[in-house]
């Protein structure tokens, strides 16, 4: 597998290292982000295995190439995004070593519906924000550079097989790189192969006899990913906190439920206890929805667990997200996806009209959402790398042995 960035131990649940391991597979990792780094390397609890390795540059990774000959990738840099040109490097070498690699698209969010509208000064805001311009206008220039550099001198390849679910993600792409449905392979997203693992179990309580309300929460304010590339935090930490701790409190006192922070698997909250003395558990995401009287949240792809478990939501936001950049937009279709209005937490007169006993017993409209980012419905009851195996196993590279296998 190739990452662009260094591997935590929810990387290795989320991208299944224990079942390909378990099932002979020769795993091998590679962090790749000395040559396209797309977060910052704030968490020092990083994952360290015999399999990981660091390339440290093209050439050392030219060379992995050469000496494993024929192995399976599977691509975690660039997915149904297309090529960018930070990792052209990458699919040039797999082009000219004939590699075969496969997109397995483990989560996907309704980030292609609608726009949001915004004022004339908050566009002109966008614009003049030269730092964001800038970094947004190379970005785009050097991914349409890139596409055509694969359309006309074919310079770059394309994946053997793509893993993916029903979301918009996979009529763009292949439409975008003329494929057909023969190399895609339906799969459901990563949070539903959790939630069939929990179900198979027995599960013991976290909170028993209470009523709860979890906070979905994204590390928005500190997140390593923002910055690295073209994506800007969507707000500051000095409004933003205290405007989440506000409004928990208003939870809290209104529907005598207590809040419960399902932290971000990258944030340390003990060094920085951001949320004061209520309760965070972090790597318990699944488990707290699954317990939840209600699940608050701004754009996550785990609020896939509430669309399973059939709970109660509550989309919130701030007057700084409202006015971002690109999350915006993003909020909005989020809202869209599941026919909700997400509530300003920050905005007095919203807050002063909204109904809370309302929200907890609100009709939900799920089916929609369910069916384009969370599960497939032609597929069986099968985790994303259950499936995954089947097609390792029938490839020509590992028809004699899975030892064979290189991801």
């Amino acid at each position: 597998m190739i990452f662009p960035y260094s591997l935590t131990a929810f990387d290795a649940v989320k991208f299944g290292f224990e079942a390909l391991l378990l099932n002979g597979v020769d795993l091998r990792v590679f962090d790749l982000s000395p040559l396209v780094s797309a977060r910052s390397d704030t968490n020092a609890k990083f994952l360290s295995a015999d399999y990981i390795k660091k390339i440290p540059s093209y050439a050392a990774l030219e060379q992995e190439i050469q000496s494993q000959g024929k192995a399976i990738y599977i691509d975690n840099i660039n997915g149904v995004n297309g090529f960018q040109w930070q990792g052209r490097r990458i699919y040039r070498l797999f082009k000219q070593y004939n590699v075969e690699y496969y997109v397995v698209e483990v989560g996907a969010l309704p980030i292609f519906a609608r726009l949001t509208a915004q004022s004339f000064l908050n566009k002109l805001k966008n614009i003049f924000n030269f730092q964001r311009l800038s970094a947004y206008l190379k970005w785009r220039l050097g991914k349409l550079i890139v596409y055509y550099q694969w359309k006309w001198l074919q310079a770059y390849q394309l994946p053997t097989k793509i893993f993916i679910g029903n979301s918009e993600s996979r009529t763009r792409y292949l439409k975008k790189f003329q494929l057909d449905e023969a190399r895609v392979v339906s799969i459901h997203s990563f949070d539903y192969d959790r939630y069939l693992h929990y179900v198979r179990s027995a599960p013991t309580p976290l909170f028993p006899g209470e009523r709860i309300c979890v906070f979905l929460d994204q590390m928005l304010a500190t997140h390593g990913d923002f910055g690295k590339s073209v994506s800007f935090s969507p707000v500051t930490a000095q409004h933003y906190i205290p405007a989440l701790n506000h409004f928990f409190n208003l939870i809290e006192q209104e529907l005598q439920m207590k809040v419960i922070i399902a932290a971000s698997p990258r944030a340390d909250y003990v060094a920085n206890p951001i949320f004061g003395t209520r309760p965070v558990l972090s790597g318990k995401t699944l488990e707290l929805v699954a317990e939840s009287a209600l699940v608050l949240f701004h754009s996550t792809t785990a609020i896939s667990f509430a669309t399973l478990f059939d709970k109660p939501i509550l989309m919130i936001k701030t007057k700084e997200m409202h006015n971002a950049l690109g999350y915006a937009n993003f909020l909005t279709n989020m809202a869209a996806s599941l026919n909700l209005k997400p509530l300003c937490i920050d905005d007095p007169e919203e807050l002063k009209h909204f109904d809370f006993s309302a929200c907890a017993v609100q009709p939900r409209h799920y089916d929609n959402y369910k069916y384009k980012y969370v599960m497939s419905k032609n597929t069986r009851d099968k985790t994303t790398w259950e499936i995954v195996l089947e097609e390792i196993s029938l490839n020509p590279i590992t028809a004699q042995t899975k030892e064979l296998a290189y991801v």
